[in-house]
Formats: C-alpha cells, structure tokens, sequence
C-alpha cells in the first residue's frame, strides 16, 4: 500500500483555455456564439460592440480584420468564424477613422463632410440619379408612357387600371426608389393620359407588326407555314387562325394571324375562311397566296374539318383523337368486337367514373364536413379526358373521404350511394387512373409549339398498340400493383383500346405522319412499321418534290423521239422519272447518315443538309413545322377569356383583336 506522502496534489491554473472549436465557444461563451449564428443585417450596434471587445479571448477561432477596396471611403469590420468570413455592419471612415453602423444617406452626408472631392467624383459615376433628383426630363415622360403603352398592348392592363390611383403610387414609389431620393415624383407630377398612351401603344404595335410581316412574308415564301384554325363558342363566336412558321435558326414560332368575331350570317366552310384568310393577308403585303402551299390543322369538328381539307396539306389534332380514343375505350365501340364479359366488365368501369363525376360535383358544391387538401377540378364536357381527371381527383382524395365516411355514414348526403360505390372499388379507380394516365403523358409530350411534334403521331399509335397487347397478354402490364382479380378489367380495356386505335388510324393518319416519321433520323428507315407506312411515305415525299427544283444540278437533256413514235406520254413518264430518281437517291443518302440530332432540333438539322439534301430538305422544313395538335388556338381563347372580362365588355372586336395577336408574340422574333 502506497504512502500517502507519495501522492500528488493537481495544481489549480489561472491561464483561461484556448477556444479552438465552436462547441468550445458555445460552452465558453454562448452570448457571443449566438451572436455569430444569427445573419449579420441582424446585429444591433451592441451586438457588434461585444464582437469588437471579446474577439480576442474567443482564439484562435475568431478573428477580426479590415476589409475594402482601393476605391471605397470606408473600411469594414470582417469577422473570421471557424474558417468563413462574416461581413458586420460596422463600418470605419478611412480619412477620420469614423465609426457607423449600417448604410444608407449618413454615410453620403459624412462624405460630403469630410472629403467632398470624393463626394463629386461619385456624383459624376451616378449620372441618372443626378438627373433625376432635379426633375423628369420629356424623354424620360415619353419613356414612361411607353412603359405604360407596351403595359396596355400586351393586355397586362387595361387603361381604366393605368389610370388608377394604385398603379401611380406603385409607379411613384419605383421611381423615388430607384433614384434613392424622395419626392422626385411629387403630386403635381402628370402622369402619361389616355391619349399619350394610347399613341405609345400605336407606334409599338406599328414596330411590331412591320417586323412580323416580314418574317410572315419570308415563311410564306418558303412555303413553310401552316395554320391551326378553330371556333370558340364558349364566349363568342369568334375565329381563331394561328400561322406556325419556322425562323432562319430552325426555331418554331406562332401567332395569330387572324382573330375575329365571326358574322353569325356568313358560313363556315371552306370558301368562308379562305376569303376571310386573303382579306387579312393584305394587311401584310401579302398578296400572292395560293392554298396549295399551306398546310391546316384542325379539330374533328364537321364544319372546321371541311375547311381544313381545301388547304395543300390537312392533319387533324391529335389531341382531340386521344381524347376520343380515351373516350370511346369504355363507350364499346363496336360490342360486337368484344366479349359479353368485356362489354359489362367496361361497362361497368364507366359506371364508376360517372359516379366519380356526380360525387366530385357534390364535394365542390357541399363539401363533406371536414377539411380537404384541395378541392376537385370542374369537368369540361369538350374534353373527356378532363372528365377522367375527376376520377383522379377522387383517388387523391381517398384517404379523407373514408375518413369522412368513419365519422358519418350520411356525410355525402344525396350521393351517399354513390360514395359507398366509390369505396369499394378503391382498387378499381386506381387500375383506370394508371391506364388513363398514358393518354395525359401522351397529350402533354405533343403539345409544344416551339419545336416539331406531327413526326411523334405515328409512334404514339405505334406505342398504343404495344400497349394494348401487353394488357392482353402480360400480367399487371401498367404497373399499377394491384391484384390478379383485375386482370379481366385489364384484358377488357386491352382489346377495346386495340380496336379503337385500329379504326382512329385507318380514318385520321395519313401519308403526311408517315412521312414526318420518315423524316426523324431515329425512324428513317421506317422498319418498325408495315412496309405499306414505307411506300405511302416515299409517294407522298415525290409528290411533294414536284414543288420544289433542285439547286444542285439540271435535269438530264430529253431523248429525241423516234419518227414512228406518235404518243404523248413518253414526255410526262420521263419528268416523273427524273424526280422520282433524284427524291430516291436523296433518300439512299439520307438512310446511309449515321446522324443522330436531337428531336427538338429537327428543322435546324434538315436546314444544314440543304446541299447535300436539296429536295427532302425543303419538304422536311414544310412538313415538320406542321404541328401535332391545334393547342395555340385552344389557347388564344384562354387568352381570350382573360381579356374580354366583365369590366372589358365593350371593347371593339378589332381591339381584342390586336389586343390577343399583339400579346401572343414570340419576344426573340422582335429583336
């Protein structure tokens, strides 16, 4: 056992321990760390008081120096926490060693104070302000009121709103703030009148409209322009023809030509909207038009589809035919294609999708006593497949509305029946959501405006196809999870789909999607597809051909006929041999590329093959700049319904007009 003279006795110390790391500071000296969390515009001017006296037993953690440039007046406190540099609010005058906390107008004043030739060099950098502190110049007024002008042209604002008391005080404020000076903008300002603006508006719209016709002019030249065209019923009766057209970089652009309020006497057939389409192309200088050379997209409406087809070239919008081909996959078209058990499995499922219809209906009217994440959509009956989003809604939803139905049996009131229809088939809604879900993806993936979509159409329906099998054949296809009992709905909507996408296609592609297929490099040989696609693709690429003349050489010279031969047709058999050969070996050329670009490029692609491509070159940029669906005139009536409010009533048709083309302008097209 050890002596108890043997043990040693800890020394107390007094030296204070270094802080080297932020848990230490945090223990040692939780005020200061607080500090330091907390942004620097944060700190008080005591705040940076403490920094300034207690940095230095807070080592080597925190440290302090000095930051500014060679041109600044001040110098600034620069904390180092742990490594990173904290910017204070502190600064230090340089001739004066001055402190201030913060920025703003004493910092100027001290500068006027205590260096004055800095103060008038820095006045002299900030020429705007200088001239804005005194008074508003006529150019600047001209160029507020064309500030307003462009407001009132691109529909942003009407007149009755520029002239409100709150976009002058917005307009005042910017201004004074702008300028860091109040009162700039006082009361006995005059801001822009109705006439100022409205001249402001005029000239910009003459801009505007002299850049368009130029480029129209030039798209019609190359006779690559198309028109989607529709009527809107749901306002008024109004005329919507958008033109698609491509610019010199390859870029897709649309806007629309011609938006009128439709004479209510007047037919809309084909003839109609020709003359109504030669009476507004004047207005662009455009007085050589010929239909042949325009290509018409259109909706499946009878009267609109009758117009389309006296166009050179007419497609009907996809969208609408997937709207239909999702419509009609549980309408039985054609039972007698079906099984009995498939026509009442279908029938059935639209059953519940009415129900979750009338249900979605009654929780947007009544709710169902308790709170909802968001409320249902409205259904739109020109839409079906906003008619299936109600059946998504109610899938969403299904969490709360057991959870209504658990605290009240009665909690969907008249459409009680309906609600317990709905929870039983919880399964059953989720396996059409998947499936009705490949229609949206398919809808949204065609329906940009900005680069080519119409060579998607032939593998849309080529994917419905493959889909339509694999519900046939494959076991839980979509992937929607649920169990094998729901094979036979699966099946069911697997042959339906098929024999409905078979009868679309037969009646609304044509030779024009074969051939934008065609002429997407990633389809160029057209394998994957029955030989007929091929054939009908080349024909219609030679028919084209006889448009356009080759740039690269001349036609061989016609052999001389013999003086026993007396027909006629040896003349037109060989010009039609001649393009044929020409359009074939521009094809070979094409199939031999290795080139791969990317799809949204396409037209920029076919632009640089113009000499090694010169036929199918100018057909590509003709053909690809049709679009897949009639999208822009759909949305020009949205657009509409934003300008024609019930405030806006009494606007003159030509008014909206201009107000709707002058606000759907591609922006880089006015540079």
């Amino acid at each position: 056992m050890s002596d108890s003279s043997d043990s040693v006795e800890p020394v107390n110390s007094t030296a204070k321990p270094r802080i080297r790391t932020a848990e230490d500071l945090k223990l040692a000296k939780p005020h200061i760390h607080a500090i330091l969390t907390q942004h620097p515009t944060k700190w008080k001017q005591q705040d940076v008081d403490i920094l300034e006296n207690n940095y230095k037993e807070c080592g080597p953690i925190l440290t302090r120096h000095l930051g500014g440039g060679k041109a600044s007046n001040y110098d600034r406190v620069v904390f180092v926490f742990n490594g990173k540099d904290i910017k204070s609010p502190r600064v230090i005058c340089k001739k004066c060693s001055k402190t201030f906390h913060g920025s703003g107008g004493h910092l100027t004043r001290h500068t006027d104070e205590c260096d004055p030739k800095v103060s008038a060099i820095d006045a002299r950098q900030t020429t705007l302000t200088k001239s804005l502190t005194k008074t508003i110049t006529k150019n600047e007024q001209s160029a507020l009121a064309e500030a307003f002008g462009k407001l009132a042209l691109d529909g942003v604002l009407p007149f009755k709103k520029l002239e409100s008391d709150a976009v002058r005080d917005f307009t005042r404020t910017i201004f004074n703030l702008g300028v860091r000076h109040e009162g700039v903008l006082n009361e006995d300002f005059k801001f822009p009148g109705r006439k100022s603006i409205a001249s402001s508006s005029s000239k910009i719209a003459d801009s505007r409209f002299e850049k368009l016709r130029l480029v129209i002019k030039k798209a019609i030249e190359m006779k690559a322009v198309s028109i989607a065209f529709d009527y809107g019923k749901s306002i008024e009766d109004w005329l919507a023809v958008i033109c698609h057209f491509p610019s010199p970089d390859g870029k897709l652009h649309c806007f629309p030509i011609v938006f009128i309020d439709w004479d209510p006497s007047l037919t809309k057939e084909a003839d109609e909207v020709w003359r109504v389409l030669l009476v507004e192309l004047e207005t662009y200088d455009i007085t050589e038009f010929d239909t042949i050379n325009i290509s018409a997209i259109t909706d499946q409406g009878g009267n609109v589809l009758n117009a389309a087809r006296g166009f050179g070239i007419s497609v009907v919008c996809l969208g609408h035919i997937l709207h239909t081909i999702a419509e009609r996959c549980t309408l039985l078209y054609k039972k007698n294609k079906l099984t009995k058990q498939a026509n009442t499995v279908l029938n059935d499922a639209k059953v519940l999708m009415d129900q979750c219809e009338l249900l979605t209906l009654h929780i947007r009217t009544y709710g169902i006593g308790i709170d909802l994440p968001f409320i249902p959509r409205k259904p739109c009956s020109t839409r079906w497949l906003t008619y299936v989003d109600l059946m998504k809604d109610v899938n969403r939803l299904m969490p709360q509305l057991k959870e209504a139905y658990a605290q009240d049996k009665d909690c969907f009131g008249i459409k009680t029946n309906e609600g317990r229809a709905i929870l039983k088939n919880e399964e059953r809604i989720k396996v059409l959501c998947t499936f009705y879900e490949i229609f949206t993806t398919s809808i949204v993936s065609i329906q940009a405006d900005s680069y080519p979509t119409l060579q998607r159409v032939l593998p849309t329906f080529k994917g419905f196809e493959m889909t339509a099998d694999r519900l046939i054949r494959e076991k839980d296809p979509l992937g929607d999870k649920q169990g094998s009992e729901f094979d036979t709905l699966r099946q069911s909507l697997g042959h339906s789909l098929k024999a409905v996408v078979a009868w679309k296609e037969l009646n609304f592609l044509t030779d024009v999607h074969y051939l934008a297929t065609m002429l997407w490099p990633k389809y160029k040989s057209i394998s994957k597809f029955p030989p007929h696609i091929r054939t009908e693709a080349e024909d219609k690429l030679v028919e084209l051909a006889y448009e356009y003349k080759p740039t690269q050489s001349s036609p061989p010279p016609k052999k001389p006929k013999s003086m026993f031969d007396f027909s006629d047709d040896e003349e037109e058999t060989a010009g039609s041999f001649n393009v044929r050969a020409a359009v074939m070996r521009e094809i070979s050329s094409y199939r031999a590329m290795n080139d791969k670009p990317d799809e949204k490029d396409l037209i920029t692609w076919w632009i640089g093959q113009k000499k090694i491509l010169p036929i199918m070159s100018q057909i590509a940029i003709k053909v690809l700049s049709i679009p897949a669906t009639s999208a822009s005139a759909e949305r020009v009536f949205s657009k509409l319904k934003a300008v024609l409010t019930s405030h806006r009533r009494s606007l003159h048709p030509l008014t909206t007009s201009r107000l709707i083309q002058f606000s759907n302008i591609d922006s880089d097209l006015l540079l």
